[in-house]
């Protein structure tokens, strides 16, 4: 399957693999899956890997739709904002778009270059949010 996850409970993060090419169709199906899995009822972030990446099957104004989604995402479940790793120029040009979008929404989309910086920076934004907490 193009598009797979594997929860990281204990960190507080999804991390979503993009592979060959994916469609809407299948990342909706994902983020449908992450939106009732019991697991997840804590903030979490995702980190999504675009680095196995050839293509996307769809562009802006549909990214614009699954960005409401995430936001619907972010009341149901405690989904708090998207790390994405580019891997690649096509990666790159992904990010921004995807970062551009979410900006229009208010959705965090920060952009890294791998799995050990992403988890770095989840790590980091939730102790600050513990902290903003106390």
């Amino acid at each position: 399957m193009p598009v797979s996850y594997e929860k990281n409970i204990p960190k507080h993060y999804v991390h979503c693999r993009m592979l060959g090419v994916s469609t809407l169709e299948e990342v909706l199906l994902y983020i449908d899956e992450i939106s009732i899995d019991p697991e997840l009822n804590e903030p979490f972030y995702e980190i999504v890997d675009f680095s196995e990446m050839d293509e996307l099957g769809f562009g802006y104004h549909e990214g614009n739709y699954l960005m409401d989604k995430y936001k619907e995402l972010g009341r149901k479940k405690g989904y708090t904002g998207t790390i994405f790793i580019s891997g690649n120029t096509y990666g790159d040009a992904l990010s921004k778009m995807f970062k551009t979008t979410a900006g229009f929404k208010g959705i965090s989309i920060r952009v890294v270059h791998s799995l050990a910086e992403a988890e770095v920076l989840v790590n980091h934004l939730i102790m600050e949010n513990d902290d903003l907490s106390s």
